[in-house]
């Protein structure tokens, strides 16, 4: 018997450097820029399991304000846990480390690789949009943590709106344009982000829900940014009831 649990425990240990997380097989099936398999956060998921543990209690606690079994539930001895990081904090802030520069890096890449600013604002609320129905949950709790003003992700939250500020900025240039004021800049994207949480709150993260607010942010972002006399998406419509 004992025998039989150290060979399971065995093939446990050969099998997890090399096997992809959920959230990792879901981004090589479709592609996604997010969560893209071989990436470094989905190799840290699925090498080390504790971060990848973390992550999958805070989708299913959604808010994560207790988290004392997250080390059981993610399959993580607690003494392995806390050899790696001191307490949830720690965590939170590696998490959103690792996810920003994944979602910067994502941004950029659509901004650089669209041929106008239309498409630009296109290709970016798409990603945000797509990263905010693949999160399961974590988008959501490093939001919560990161809109406290003396929170430890607030000066983090700053810093990619800054470098988002800075994105357009740069297309702005590239197009000719004269530099909005940074604050329809930081208006565009506390909007875009106040919309992707209510629908991570209220859990509308379906293909239709996603279509709807895909809509919506597209007015919000390219009709704030229209020059005069230029086209901007139509005016999304209330859903008809029934």
């Amino acid at each position: 018997m004992n025998s039989r649990k150290k060979e399971g425990s065995a093939e446990g240990k050969a099998g997890s450097p090399g096997a992809p997380d959920k959230a990792s097989r879901a981004g090589e099936r479709e592609g996604s820029p997010v969560f893209a398999a071989g990436d470094r956060l989905g190799s840290f998921f699925s090498q080390n399991k504790i971060l990848g543990g973390r992550r999958r209690c805070s989708g299913r606690r959604g808010r994560g304000r207790d988290d004392r079994g997250h080390p059981r539930r993610g399959r993580v001895s607690r003494r392995t846990f806390y050899k790696a990081f001191a307490n949830k904090e720690e965590v939170l802030v590696a998490l959103h480390r690792e996810l920003s520069q994944l979602f910067l890096s994502a941004m950029r890449v659509a901004v650089e690789s669209a041929p106008s600013r239309h498409a630009r604002l296109e290709r970016c609320g798409d990603r945000y949009l797509l990263a905010a129905q693949r999160s399961g949950g974590l988008m959501l709790v490093l939001q919560a943590q990161a809109l406290r003003p003396a929170g430890m992700l607030a000066e983090r939250r700053r810093a990619i709106f800054a470098e988002m500020g800075a994105m357009m900025r740069e297309g702005a240039a590239a197009d000719g344009r004269a530099e909005p004021d940074p604050l329809l800049v930081y208006g565009v994207l506390s909007g875009m982000e106040a919309l992707v949480r209510n629908l991570m709150e209220t859990g509308r993260l379906s293909d239709e829900d996603i279509g709807r607010a895909r809509a919506v942010l597209l007015r919000l972002a390219i009709g704030a940014l229209a020059e005069p006399g230029e086209s901007v998406p139509p005016l999304p419509r209330a859903p008809e009831s029934g």
